[in-house]
This record gives structure tokens, C-alpha cells and sequence, in this order.
């Protein structure tokens, strides 16, 4: 599409890796309780010490990383997401401090993402830029 707005900005999406870490350290919990249950000989002081150490930043990794950097582009069949074609029923444009934008996006799958620009002009110019959503989702499934 020529003269397209492409805009780098934040997703409120924590990475795959970020959701995964306490899980992770819980599974080395029940690993170090195996250790000690299965060989009474070994005292608790090493795989204890490895739960405690990575207690905190365990449960604190979800909290840190809570965004993760993505690509928007327009295009007349709907918004661009790194790449991957989004098909969208809604998309609101709000401003946020710093002259920044909260872009919401109500998808056709019934699900939302957010977004969060640099520049409140350039995501209004990148909403102004998709086509005008014609049929609620389903209508033409029939």
C-alpha cells in the first residue's frame, strides 16, 4: 500500500518466556522436594538454597517484562501486526501522557490487544489509514 504508516510500538502483552518463568520455578520446587524425599541421606541445603534464590525473581519476571515490542502497518485488509494479517471489528485511538496513544484493538475473534505508541499523531494517521469495518463479524459467514 503506498505512502502506509508503519509505527514500532509497545504491546500490554507480557512475552511467552515471561508467562512461562513461574511455572518454570515451580517445577524446580517440586524437583529439589523429590531430591530430598527420594534420597534421605542428602540434607536439604543446596536444593533449598536454589528455591530460595530464585523465589523472588521468579513471580518478579511477569511483573518486569509486562510488554513486548511489535510492528503496526495498515493495509486495506485490515491492520498488520509483525507481519500477521489482524482482521479487526473496532480500533480506538487514546491519548496517554508524554503526547503518547493507547491503540485498542477489538479483534473478530472477540479478543483485545493493546498498543502503545510514541506519537498520538502518528497512530491517529495509522487508524485513519485501515479500511471502514463493513459487516459485524459473522455476517457474511452464512
Amino acid at each position: 500500500m503506498d505512502g502506509s504508516v508503519a509505527l514500532d510500538v509497545r504491546e500490554e502483552k507480557p512475552p511467552l518466556w515471561a508467562i512461562v518463568a513461574p511455572a518454570l520455578y515451580l517445577l524446580a520446587c517440586a524437583l529439589c522436594i523429590r531430591a530430598v524425599l527420594m534420597d534421605r541421606s542428602i540434607d536439604v541445603g543446596i536444593p533449598g538454597l536454589f528455591v530460595a534464590v530464585g523465589l523472588a525473581p521468579a513471580f518478579a519476571v511477569p511483573a518486569v517484562f509486562s510488554s513486548r515490542r511489535a510492528r503496526l502497518e495498515a493495509t486495506s485488509e485490515g491492520l498488520l501486526v509483525d507481519g500477521a494479517l489482524m482482521k479487526f471489528d473496532e480500533i480506538r485511538v487514546e491519548r496517554v501522557d508524554r503526547g503518547g496513544a493507547r491503540i485498542r484493538v477489538e479483534t473478530r475473534t472477540g479478543g483485545a490487544r493493546t498498543f502503545v505508541a510514541p506519537a498520538y499523531k502518528d497512530a491517529q494517521r495509522l487508524a485513519a489509514m485501515l479500511p471502514p469495518v463493513s459487516a459485524p463479524a459473522g455476517a457474511l459467514a452464512a
